[in-house]
């Protein structure tokens, strides 16, 4: 089958809710600092009465990484499940205003919902409820789209919260020659579920992982380490070290790339940006250091804007890479 899209994702899809906060307020919500943490709509709802000027945002980890290669100028496309509310409406319409095909599907409840809470630092701490998000079922796949893609994406905390689901797509997509890219997402999600990950791994094409994930996968203190143990795992392994780039591993071949400086405001959604600059580079089939080094750039200006998502376009990347070589 001809492959119309570069990448569809399924997503939780989530309306983040962004503000920065000094650190007692985490203290008066009782959270714990860069921990996520469930919560019902009722407490995300009233969190105007400790927090003030609250953004929101059309967020969730894979339908960023596809809001970022739509930016990039290739075709993405984001199912999941929504409900037909105010935030809804925000995801549906961004959808539609970046480019991306939309193959959600509505039911009755309320959008999921993620508060991003960013103290002076740039650390984020962040609140979840799903709302319908989670109640994307293996039946409710759009194999038409999945088989049309030249990649799927999706991420650890789908691999949690509707684990038949993503199984299910990773089949699919082996039956249609759709390769699987997938981000372990979160570190806590990675301790959850370390045991069924490492047979799911198996199936995995692309493996995306910061430092302290991918340390309580492998039980590795270094990145170096914990790279050598995941590349037995999958064809592509990528960990992602911050602001000091990336290191990403296939078979014998191996790179460690250096990363952009950036003006901080805060890092949430970079490393989204990371994985949808890093996906561009195998669409366009550039070699490892070069997607590297593409997904280290457009990580770096997410970080340096509020969103999770870069507000402007940033076409010709590979150009702008070049130049940041020479500057």
């Amino acid at each position: 089958m001809q492959k119309e899209y570069d990448v569809i994702a399924i997503g939780n899809i989530l309306v983040d809710y962004v503000a920065n906060i000094e650190e007692d307020i985490l203290k008066k919500l009782n959270l714990t600092k860069n921990v996520m943490t469930k919560m019902d709509i009722d407490f995300i709802k009233n969190l105007d009465n400790e927090v003030k000027d609250i953004k929101k945002y059309p967020g969730g980890s894979a339908p960023n990484v596809m809001h970022g290669l739509a930016n990039l100028g290739l075709k993405s496309a984001v199912t999941g499940m929504i409900s037909k509310d105010d935030d809804g409406e925000i995801f549906a319409k961004d959808l539609e205003a970046s480019g991306i095909k939309n193959c959600l599907i509505y039911k009755d409840g309320h959008t999921g919902v993620a508060a991003t809470l960013i103290t002076p630092d740039g650390e984020r701490t962040f609140i979840v409820t799903y709302g319908v998000a989670d109640k994307y079922n293996p039946k409710d796949i759009d194999k038409e789209a999945l088989a049309k893609s030249k990649y799927f994406h999706t991420t650890g905390y789908e691999f949690e919260s509707m684990n038949k689901t993503v199984k299910k797509a990773v089949k699919l997509s082996k039956e249609y020659g759709t390769k699987v890219s997938f981000d372990l997402g979160d570190p806590n999600v990675v301790l959850r579920n370390k045991k069924s990950l490492k047979k799911f791994l198996k199936s995995v094409d692309v493996l995306f992982a910061n430092e302290e994930e991918a340390k309580n996968f492998t039980g590795k203190k270094t990145p170096e380490e914990s790279l050598e143990v995941l590349a037995k795992h999958c064809g592509i392994v990528v960990v992602k070290l911050g602001k000091e780039g990336s290191l990403v591993k296939s078979g014998d071949m191996l790179h460690k790339v250096k990363g952009y400086k950036a003006k901080l405001v805060n890092t949430n959604g970079a490393g989204d940006g990371f994985a949808a600059g890093f996906l561009y580079g195998l669409c366009m089939n550039h070699d490892l250091e070069l997607s590297c080094k593409i997904g280290n750039l457009y990580a770096s200006k997410i970080v340096e804007q509020p969103g999770a998502r870069l507000s402007y376009p940033i076409g010709h990347i590979e150009w702008w890479v070049k130049l940041s070589e020479n500057s």
